[in-house]
């Protein structure tokens, strides 16, 4: 999540309402839906107001949401000609976002920008000057990636040339901890990417090793998401998503937890009660549906 992404947002219970979701439900049934939703997920977990649209995310929604090209090209079309997404910018900047994206961002981050001023871009934001809150700062590009477009009169002192030199080891440093990191957490995804490869056919992408990450990171065992692949892959299916695996495993976690049973004592009764509760659920949705699970 970034700087200004958000762990939730604001969901009008009048969606299903709106005339255009209507038309996008019936041109596209269940895929129009969600690949709507997805993309003001993504939008509002990323940047808050905006999601910047190139091939490779192309490529990730095919993959996440089992979708061909041609399929995910005909559902944007549709949505930024009946302005569910604002058109113009996304043929000038390749940015999906909306004026009520922007409203729905601007209450969202209320709260902390009251004290600390959220800096918007000038080019993305829809907004008149009306309707944006005082707590938004409105500036250029340059200005809120701290390069100035004017150089300053005044020559750089040595103090803060000192700071500069230091702030670039910093972050040189955090850079090799990251790539450490980074290097570490990919060997150590190796043995439940095996696993996934044998139930599906498919090695982990990189939004499953995000979805992965915050299992572990959450305090989820690794030896317990292998586990839990490997169970619901013996029992076949089409199962082409790592998303399909996330209720067992959340589910097993919560019953260990509450139970005191753990990969290594949980008895095979237990564990197979855990995966056919979610599996049944997996297999009842529709060949053309995702299955859906809880956060």
């Amino acid at each position: 999540m970034s700087r200004d992404g958000r762990k939730f947002f604001y969901f009008s219970t009048a969606f299903f309402a709106d005339r255009k979701v209507k038309i996008l439900k019936a041109r596209y049934g269940s895929d129009g839906l969600i690949l709507y939703i997805y993309l003001m997920c993504e939008i509002f977990r990323e940047d808050g107001y905006f999601l910047r649209f190139d091939d490779d995310f192309n490529y990730i929604l095919s993959s996440e949401l089992n979708m061909n090209y041609e399929k995910i090209g005909q559902i944007l079309n549709f949505l930024l000609e009946r302005s569910l997404f604002d058109d113009t910018l996304f043929k000038s900047d390749k940015v999906l976002t909306s004026r009520e994206i922007q409203m729905t961002f601007q209450e969202a981050v209320k709260g902390k920008a009251v004290k600390n001023p959220v800096a918007v871009c000038d080019r993305l934001w829809l907004l008149k000057k009306d309707e944006t809150a005082a707590f938004i700062k409105v500036q250029s590009e340059n200005e809120i990636s701290g390069n100035p477009t004017s150089n300053s009169k005044n020559p750089t002192s040595n103090s803060e040339k000192t700071t500069i030199k230091q702030s670039k080891a910093n972050i040189k440093q955090s850079k090799a901890k990251q790539s450490k990191d980074a290097g570490a957490a990919a060997a150590d995804d190796g043995r439940i990417d095996k696993a996934f490869f044998d139930a599906t056919g498919k090695h982990l992408n990189s939004a499953d090793h995000r979805a992965l990450r915050e299992l572990t990171e959450s305090g989820v065992s690794e030896s317990l998401i292998e586990d839990v692949i490997q169970d619901i892959g013996r029992r076949g299916g089409k199962i082409h998503s790592f998303a399909y695996f996330i209720p067992a495993i959340r589910d097993a976690a919560q019953k260990n937890e509450n139970t005191g049973l753990y990969p290594e004592t949980a008895s095979s009764e237990y564990t197979e009660t855990v995966l056919d509760e979610e599996y049944l659920k997996m297999l009842d949705a529709t060949p053309d549906e995702e299955y859906i699970y809880d956060d």
